[in-house]
């Protein structure tokens, strides 16, 4: 079979020349995205925080000093 060509080339719209029409993400949802990036790094620090209180006073309690 053949392909069909057309006579104009490529149809309009498809060459790029739509990128101010193209949908982007709100400015709120990226807020939110960049939030909850923040929450996500904070509470890992807080997890290592507490992950490291708790090797403290293990090491304190088997030496038999309670704090």
């Amino acid at each position: 079979m053949q392909q069909r060509r057309s006579l104009m080339g490529r149809p309009t719209g498809t060459d790029g020349s739509d990128f101010s029409y193209r949908m982007t993400v709100d400015s709120r949802y990226q807020k939110v995205a960049q939030g909850r990036s923040q929450l996500q790094t904070l509470i890992s620090i807080q997890a290592v925080v507490q992950l490291i209180r708790a090797v403290c006073l293990a090491l304190s309690i088997s030496k038999g000093k309670c704090p």
